[in-house]
């Protein structure tokens, strides 16, 4: 699989992200549902949990 970009997003003084519209949309992600960080590497992957 090949890497894609898709969004940049700015850390708040709080270290919250927002997941831009690409990458909800990838997850399948809404409003109250959760995401999980997984370390791959010097990487960090969030998958919907």
């Amino acid at each position: 699989m090949e890497d894609r970009i898709l969004g940049l997003s700015s850390v708040t003084q709080k270290y919250q992200v927002t997941l831009t519209k690409d990458v909800r949309d990838v997850l399948g992600v809404k409003p109250g549902d959760k995401v999980v960080f997984v370390q791959k590497g010097d990487a960090v992957i969030v998958k919907k949990a």
